[in-house]
């Protein structure tokens, strides 16, 4: 079952039938995925993390006998603590990896962490200098979620944060030859809408996406994060 954030149903993704009782349909995703803590330890791959595996996880191990909003609301911090847990391990300390703070910009949206970039001067004859930290010109917004995400999702977050990085940045393309970027991490079915793309470039802001991998481990999930590909691609990279 996928949920649909739109009206509140979960969508069985095998008949396309929806249902309002979530119950069910985290039992009968249970049924077909497998508790959780049954998960083979050895499984050496990485599978694509979904948000009914993450959620059915979280309510198994995290949140027994929750209500269909704290079972929402228990997996959205799961996933992005993991991303913030992730960010840290992988990003250099300089970047400074961290909690989003309001970016200067006519929206009043948070990005759910931020890092400083590197940059050197660009000039009439190219690039020259010494670099320059510019702070807070990465932003990344974490959504375990299914569908699609549009300039609207989340009451129009996404263009908020387009938005408030092009008003902030809005010299940085000039003077240093780059962009600000905003980076979408995601479940990983999910797609990011032509729209958000073609405002983003008519903004001078870079978009990115980021999905979520897992395995099981001693019955803990391992998330890790990266680029969108085949199972079978991710695994190769992964392993060299």
């Amino acid at each position: 079952y996928d949920w649909d954030s739109n009206d509140g149903t979960y969508i069985n993704t095998t008949t396309g039938k929806r249902t309002k009782d979530w119950e069910k349909a985290i039992s009968e995703t249970t049924n077909e995925t497998g508790n959780s803590n049954s998960e083979a330890s050895e499984d050496a791959g990485f599978k694509p993390l979904t948000k009914s595996v993450i959620r059915n996880y979280v309510r198994v191990n995290l949140c027994q006998g929750c209500s269909k909003g704290a079972l929402e609301s228990a997996t959205g911090l799961f996933f992005e603590a993991q991303f913030g847990a992730f960010g840290k391990i992988v990003t250099p300390a300089k970047y400074k990896f961290r909690k989003g703070t309001k970016l200067y910009g006519p929206r009043n949206t948070v990005p759910d962490f931020i890092a400083d970039v590197f940059r050197k001067y660009k000039g009439l004859r190219g690039i020259f200098g010494n670099e320059t930290r510019i702070p807070g010109a990465a932003a990344y917004e974490v959504k375990a979620i299914d569908g699609t995400l549009y300039l609207s999702s989340s009451t129009n977050q996404i263009k908020g944060h387009i938005d408030n990085m092009a008003s902030k940045f809005s010299l940085m393309e000039a003077t240093y030859g780059s962009q600000p970027a905003l980076t979408l991490v995601t479940t990983y079915n999910v797609s990011i809408s032509d729209k958000v793309l073609e405002h983003a470039a008519a903004k001078g802001v870079k978009v990115n996406q980021v999905v979520s991998y897992y395995k099981m481990v001693d019955n803990v999930m391992i998330i890790v994060f990266g680029p969108k590909m085949s199972i079978a691609n991710f695994n190769k990279q992964y392993k060299n």
